[in-house]
């Protein structure tokens, strides 16, 4: 295992730890009404802007630029994204189908609703959108090999999961596993990939040849008379 991949093993599994633990602490639901009582239009924006991160499309457009670093990097990502999909999806749908949300047990008349959000009633353990921005931000953090850009990007990270919590949408456990999920997936991928023996097509990248982009340049200016 390389320095990398352990530190970011380590760093995100004691981010996960720390969401485990603040959950055990408050007690389920009072971490709702903890976050939520919070609520300010700043937060709205905010909470309700990153949220979106938890969605994989949203993801789409680093899949491409991946194809130009390896084309294993890609793969990777398809392969987490697909995997992690499962686990939740069989939690969700098999194993836990009739979990509450928070809205459905809480006290409602205790509770901010942000304008514009849809709350859903169950299907609650564990959160999709965080063990998919846990999934792919922890992906990014060990390719980019910068703990900087690990500590950015587990901001980030952190963030989708607590505007799942501040948006009603989940309770702490059920974002701490998600956290949990999406980490495990990452470095269970990233590690088989790194320890397998790869054909040497996976370790190239692709290319644009500098004159074929100038060659279509100029077909695009003679099409447009520019």
């Amino acid at each position: 295992m390389t320095e990398n991949l352990r530190f970011n093993l380590l760093y995100y599994l004691g981010v996960c730890l720390l969401l485990l633990t603040l959950t055990s602490l408050f007690g389920r639901g009072n971490e709702v009404y903890a976050l939520n009582s919070l609520h300010s239009p700043e937060l709205d924006i905010y909470f309700s802007s990153i949220t979106e991160l938890g969605n994989s499309l949203y993801y789409l457009p680093i899949l491409i630029v991946l194809l130009f670093m390896r084309f294993d990097y890609p793969l990777m990502f398809l392969i987490t994204g697909l995997a992690h999909a499962i686990i939740v999806s069989i939690f969700k749908q098999v194993l836990f189908p009739m979990a509450p949300r928070p809205i459905k047990v809480l006290d409602i008349e205790q509770l901010y609703l942000v304008p514009g959000i849809i709350v859903h009633k169950i299907m609650s353990f564990p959160s999709g959108h965080t063990a998919t921005a846990f999934a792919f931000l922890v992906l990014l953090s060990i390719l980019f090999r910068s703990r900087l850009v690990t500590v950015l990007l587990s901001f980030i990270a952190v963030s989708v999961a607590l505007s799942r919590v501040y948006l009603l949408q989940h309770f702490g456990i059920d974002v701490a596993v998600g956290a949990l999920i999406g980490t495990a997936t990452t470095i269970i991928t990233y590690y088989s990939f790194e320890a397998s023996r790869k054909p040497k097509w996976m370790l190239s990248r692709f290319r644009i040849n500098g004159e074929w982009i100038n060659r279509n340049l100029v077909n695009i200016r003679q099409l447009f008379n520019v």
